[in-house]
């Protein structure tokens, strides 16, 4: 058949093309699913920070920091090394004073950051070094700049990276997260600084690697259907005939159990390379809204010692870790941490606290609506609103209750309001909704097959696509063997048989 002769042909020759990148996939694929992504995140490197405030300390008020630094943003008072302090934003810059008498606090000193970077620190390791940087080394962005990096003495070389400003935990890395960077860099073909998924190489690698594994899916059909697996022709070069038709079998035998979640791969992957991102985002009908302490009358705020006093007195909350000064519909609140996580999505408890009045605030229906509506810049009615507890279909990594404001527009925007503090979390419509249905095809993130084998929903470390991806990379292994033997005996312009 004519098809069978192209097909043979034209998977020789396109598989010389791509077959080495395509090996590259699969062998980047397999560390980054096998690597457990919380472990590399580093996550289990450091400990939550819970110091809790002394609200004796706090008797600089809030009017007081604002008569001393007119222009200071995002106010938040927490505990740094045993002292109540105020953090807030001036000029770009991170500034830090006590909570007691207002004095304005150097930077973190390297003693300082050591002890910080000791208390987070998990493990057992002792401290190898300690540096201040002012400049990107390569594996933290420019905005945490400066910061001190702590690195330990243990496997896998962690180091962790105390803000020079702020004194918080700004990030953590080790040698596996450097190596899965770069894993990550071959596997999406870029090669430069941005990680950008939607460059032309990757584009025209997926192409012609989609249309050889299509060549492919034709001989798998022929080896099974029409041949039946009945004759593997022997090469005649004595090195390789010990191993050739091992390597055929394999080869054979691993295409029909691969082939489908293969093309799977490279068509999503494509769908990532050519898709609109910002449509993607789910963020068409979004807008920000100004939610700046600038525009208040501090003097109305009711002192902070006196709220946290007030609340713990009435047993209305218990202990506090943070308290920031935000704005919702332009009031003014206190929003309470009295247990954080180790990012926003994790699980935490927080109160809204009224600034003016000292009350908890229980956002509600209206509060949330009117918030959806002034980040929302589509035509479309509010449909309903509910609140949602985890898991959350549409938001699968949301460890916390969320509220749902949904619009009837063309694209069925729903806006997700963190249900503890008022907050958006996030924009969903049809188009996130088609990226996110991509994502789950490439990562097979299949909920009924999670639920069997215990894994993580919304992740990619499941053990299906681990298994998978083992399989696909023994059967690119055996097809580069199959192929570099085809070129070493000068037999790519003859027909080859399955």
């Amino acid at each position: 058949m004519a098809i069978v002769k192209t097909s043979r042909k034209l998977h020789k020759w396109l598989m010389l093309f791509v077959g080495t990148q395509l090996l590259i996939w699969a062998a980047t694929g397999s560390y980054m699913v096998v690597m457990d992504i919380d472990y590399i995140h580093g996550d289990s490197l450091v400990t939550s920070n819970h110091q809790l405030i002394d609200a004796n300390q706090v008797q600089f008020t809030l009017a007081n920091l604002r008569q001393q630094y007119p222009n200071a943003e995002q106010i938040s008072l927490k505990m740094l090394q045993g002292k109540a302090v105020y953090q807030f934003k001036l000029a770009k810059k991170w500034q830090l004073i006590a909570a007691q008498t207002g004095e304005l606090l150097p930077s973190i000193s390297k003693t300082q950051a050591i002890s910080i970077a000791k208390r987070r620190y998990t493990g057992k390791g002792e401290i190898l070094s300690s540096s201040l940087l002012t400049k990107a080394n390569g594996e933290i962005s420019p905005r945490i700049l400066p910061a001190w990096k702590i690195s330990f003495d243990d496997f896998a070389a962690p180091r962790l990276y105390i803000s020079a400003q702020t004194g918080e935990l700004v990030t953590k890395r080790h040698d596996f997260w450097v190596l899965f960077d770069w894993l990550y860099r071959f596997h999406i073909m870029d090669y430069g600084d941005e990680e950008d998924a939607g460059n032309r190489l990757l584009m025209t690698i997926a192409l012609i690697s989609l249309l050889a594994s299509v060549t492919g899916v034709v001989l798998t059909y022929v080896s099974f259907v029409k041949v039946r697996g009945k004759s593997i022709q022997t090469p005649t070069n004595k090195s390789a005939r010990r191993f050739m038709p091992w390597v055929r079998f394999l080869h054979r035998w691993l295409s029909l159990l691969v082939f489908t979640q293969l093309i799977l791969w490279l068509s999503t992957g494509l769908y990532f390379n050519l898709m609109d991102h910002k449509k993607a985002s789910g963020n068409q009908y979004r807008q920000s809204i100004s939610q700046t302490t600038n525009q208040l009358d501090f003097s109305t705020l009711k002192p902070l010692n006196q709220v946290l006093a007030q609340l713990r007195h009435e047993e209305k909350v218990g202990q506090v870790e943070k308290v920031e000064l935000i704005t919702r519909l332009n009031k003014p609140y206190y929003l309470l941490t009295l247990q954080q996580g180790l990012y926003a999505h994790f699980p935490r408890s927080q109160q809204l606290v009224s600034a003016e009045s000292g009350a908890i605030i229980h956002p509600d229906n209206k509060l949330v609506d009117k918030l959806a509506q002034l980040s929302y810049s589509g035509k479309g009615k509010i449909q309903y609103s509910n609140i949602l507890t985890p898991p959350i279909i549409e938001l699968p990594k949301q460890q916390n209750p969320l509220w749902q404001v949904s619009f009837n527009d063309k694209l069925n925007t729903s806006v997700y309001i963190d249900a503890q503090n008022a907050s958006i979390v996030g924009h969903v419509d049809d188009d996130k909704r088609l990226a996110d249905f991509m994502f789950k095809l490439h990562f097979m993130d299949y909920k009924i097959l999670s639920d069997i084998t215990g894994s993580k929903v919304g992740s990619f470390n499941n053990a299906q696509i681990i298994f998978f991806a083992l399989l696909t990379l023994l059967f690119s292994l055996t097809g580069v063997y199959w192929l570099a033997c085809l070129v070493s005996n000068g037999k790519m312009n003859r027909p080859f048989r399955w």
